[in-house]
């Protein structure tokens, strides 16, 4: 399920696999995940009375977890940080299947569930522009997991 990362600088899609690469690369380069904050609107207490406890370090989920802005530029300086091992040509080519080209989107590429696929691969080529307009927009500030 393809998540928003929303903060006062702004919004991003991002989709679940793209995330855990932007993670997975993030440690790659460094970052110690700080943890999240709840949500303003986080009931600490379940309707039995019993204590809820908030997960700090659950980057994934959909309780909508607040990433300071200290976490955020750690996290960009560390994606930051590899950007210049990720190829600059298509390096994962050879693990695509076949392409999909439906009306009204851009072609995309069925890769093969097999192969394993690193965050470097992952980001290569036309994949390096987005991971740089995440990089930017973490500089920019905290932001929300929604």
């Amino acid at each position: 399920m393809p998540k928003a990362i929303v903060g006062q600088h702004g919004r991003i899609r991002v989709g679940d696999q793209s995330w855990s690469m932007v993670l997975q690369l993030a440690r790659a380069g460094g970052w110690k995940a700080a943890g999240t904050q709840p949500p303003e609107t986080w009931v600490p207490f379940r309707k039995d009375g019993s204590e809820r406890p908030w997960d700090a370090m659950d980057y994934t989920s959909s309780r909508r977890p607040m990433v300071t802005a200290d976490d955020a530029r750690n996290l960009a300086d560390a994606a930051e940080r590899m950007f210049d091992d990720i190829p600059n040509h298509d390096a994962i080519a050879h693990k695509v299947l076949s392409t999909l080209d439906l009306p009204f989107a851009k072609p995309m590429r069925v890769l093969d569930p097999l192969a394993d696929i690193s965050p470097l691969e992952f980001f290569c080529a036309e994949g390096k522009a987005r991971l740089r307009r995440f990089i930017d927009f973490c500089h920019a500030g905290g932001f929300q997991i929604t």
